[in-house]
């Protein structure tokens, strides 16, 4: 679950003083998962920097496939 970088959805605010902040959620490979895991979450920024993100049907990130 990453908070969006854009107002795309922005944050609602509601009247007690609280807010909801809307998330994407984004499906991982496992090979995604474990770049993770063993380098942390900026190593996967950098991949997805490289191969974005484009749909629900993507393939492997080129960089991860070897």
């Amino acid at each position: 679950m990453l908070e969006r970088v854009d107002d795309l959805i922005p944050p609602l605010e509601l009247d007690n003083g609280h807010h909801v902040v809307f998330l994407d959620a984004t499906p991982v490979f496992p090979e995604e998962a474990r770049t993770v895991k063993e380098h942390g979450l900026d190593a996967l920024f950098e991949v997805w920097d490289e191969d974005p993100l484009s749909d629900l049907n993507r393939e492997l990130p080129v960089p991860l496939c070897a």
